[in-house]
């Protein structure tokens, strides 16, 4: 595992086994979609899928991902359990829906700017978890900003609410774009500008993420109950500890 202020790379046969797991869930999904794609690589989905049909297929793969609630959650723990359980603590929630992205070359429609997820309502208490399934480098893969910059970023937007953000690009320099082999992850705070750009290379980009917290931290604002727990985020482990807890105060609430 490699640290840095920005990310935690997640690497080791954990998280390769981990990465396993989900890749061949969306290739049975694929499978299951059209019988075409059938043994294609997620990094060659361009040769069989258009610009035009990755939408559909892109949801597709959503309802098939999602179709149990928590069929993947040993998968998630087996990936980033224990560094979570040091940032957050034992009792954590973790986002009701994985999240699966599908970057075509030369994609624009799958563009997503420069934003901070608490723009739209993700408390800054959360950590996301960000896994390629497929080599990420340059223009396929996604940028994120250090804190720093970030920081300067969002004060610019603070001091100029009008600003149009997509005039932001000169934050995004080409060290911003993650290089990330297959088989490996990373965990961020969602608070970090980050995003991406048309993908320029001759790879697609296979991603799958999803957002956790601990149980006792801050939801986002009221202003954005649709994030909060029970509807945004579930349970995902609990210690033994908060378990009791949390059947005695249900007894005892007389």
């Amino acid at each position: 595992m490699t640290t840095q202020r920005k990310f935690r790379l997640l690497e080791g046969p954990n998280v390769l086994e981990g990465v396993k797991r989900l890749e061949g869930a969306v290739k049975d999904g694929l499978e299951g979609i059209d019988q075409t794609l059938r043994g294609v690589g997620l990094s060659e989905l361009h040769t069989k899928l258009t610009i035009s049909e990755v939408n559909a297929t892109r949801l597709a793969l959503f309802k098939h991902l999602n179709a149990s609630s928590g069929q993947f959650d040993a998968v998630l723990d087996k990936i980033a359990g224990d560094h979570l359980r040091t940032i957050l603590g034992p009792d954590l929630l973790v986002q009701t829906k994985l999240n699966l992205s599908i970057q075509l070359p030369d994609d624009v429609g799958s563009q997503l700017d420069l934003h901070s997820d608490c723009w739209s309502g993700d408390t800054p208490f959360q950590v996301n978890l960000w896994i390629p399934l497929t080599p990420c480098f340059a223009s396929n893969s996604m940028f994120l900003l250090s804190e720093e910059k970030s920081i300067n970023c969002i004060r610019l937007i603070k001091e100029n609410p009008t600003l149009d953000k997509t005039l932001l690009s000169s934050f995004v320099a080409e060290a911003d774009f993650l290089v990330i082999s297959r088989g490996k992850a990373i965990i961020f705070n969602p608070g970090l500008i980050h995003g991406n750009v048309p993908n320029k290379t001759n790879q697609t980009r296979v991603s799958i993420n999803v957002r956790f917290k601990s149980a006792f931290s801050p939801d986002a604002s009221v202003s954005h109950v649709s994030r909060s727990a029970g509807s945004y985020y579930r349970k995902f482990r609990f210690s033994e500890w908060t378990e009791l807890a949390l059947r005695l105060k249900q007894l005892n609430e007389f």
